[in-house]
């Protein structure tokens, strides 16, 4: 059920961008994210900025039709800490930023805070859309609410809108 996942984080964004060219996708080291956004003419280039190489090694090995993203020269694939690569980019370079991040704790905890979102915000052009991995809202209430009344904090509150996507992998 991957499919569910890949296609919510990415179709949303593209349809309410209408013609993007650069995407950024923070984390999404299996690949099916990039897939995704390869499916649009109009893009030049996917950004993947993913922490962990054995993450994207594993995905071409046991996972190649999610992983084949990484193998399109429109795929550039930054492996470091995306909460570094979103501070030191560009403002304004990118047309959509995807926050394909796993769950708040560890390394990822970064990825649901005040500064990391307010880079983020920074590097979208006029019109770019964002959409972050937060959380389910039965399963993990404190952080889907948090990273909704932050992102209407920084993008203004009527420009945050949550939408759901049932994978059933997840919760169960």
């Amino acid at each position: 059920d991957e499919y569910v996942y890949h296609e919510m984080i990415i179709h949303p964004a593209v349809q309410l961008v209408g013609a993007p060219k650069r995407i950024l996708i923070v984390g999404g080291g299996d690949g099916g994210a990039a897939r995704e956004c390869l499916r649009y003419p109009t893009l030049e280039e996917v950004v993947v900025a993913e922490i962990d190489d054995v993450v994207v090694e594993a995905s071409k090995k046991f996972l190649p039709t999610i992983a084949s993203s990484f193998a399109d020269p429109k795929t550039t694939l930054k492996i470091g800490d995306g909460i570094k690569y979103v501070a030191e980019a560009e403002p304004e370079s990118f047309d959509i930023v995807i926050v394909d991040s796993s769950d708040p704790v560890g390394p990822a905890e970064g990825l649901f805070s005040y500064d990391f979102y307010r880079h983020c915000h920074r590097l979208l052009k006029a019109d770019g859309v964002m959409v972050v991995q937060s959380e389910s809202p039965r399963y993990n209430e404190e952080a889907f609410a948090g990273v909704h009344k932050c992102n209407q904090d920084i993008f203004g509150a009527a420009r945050v809108f949550p939408y759901l996507a049932y994978v059933p992998t997840y919760p169960t």
